[in-house]
């Protein structure tokens, strides 16, 4: 069932080229349908990766997290007021 409030969930996808599991072609046409959809789909392609996860992968995940929801430190803009949780 589609929701019109999940096609603002950004979505990061990762395939890669030398994956012998799910080809990379059906990674190239599920990003196209998602995006045909309306979808905030972002699409990363890795030379030499199979079915797995690699270095690469991760840090663009991570980067493209912190982008999304903040790193996750604490700075004194974001801490609670004393006394409010």
């Amino acid at each position: 069932m589609r929701s019109d409030a999940n096609l603002k969930t950004p979505f990061f996808q990762a395939h890669g080229r030398d994956d012998f599991v799910v080809n990379f072609r059906f990674g190239e046409m599920t990003h196209q349908t998602l995006k045909s959809l309306g979808v905030d789909a972002e699409f990363h392609a890795y030379n030499g990766m199979g079915h797995e996860a690699q270095p690469e992968e991760l840090n663009a995940l991570g980067e493209w997290l912190k982008a999304r929801i903040g790193s996750g430190e604490t700075t004194e803009e974001t801490k609670p007021a004393k006394g409010k949780v």
